[in-house]
């Protein structure tokens, strides 16, 4: 129970950084990132993860893709 606990505030953390700092995705597509991103982490274990784009940037409009 521990683990499953430590993974949804650690979901929980990974989405509220990727809503700041992605302010335009959608609460969907927030989600959506979030869920990549561990999946990355868990198979790669990559230094990092850079996002860019329209999103990136600041500048998305509804029309951008994720």
């Amino acid at each position: 129970m521990k683990t499953d606990n430590r993974r949804a505030d650690a979901r929980s953390a990974l989405q509220e950084r990727i809503g700041d700092e992605l302010p335009r995705l959608s609460p969907r597509d927030t989600v959506e990132l979030a869920g990549i991103v561990e999946r990355l982490v868990e198979a790669l274990r990559p230094e990092r993860i850079y996002a860019f784009g329209s999103h990136a940037r600041g500048d998305a409009t509804p029309d951008s893709d994720v």
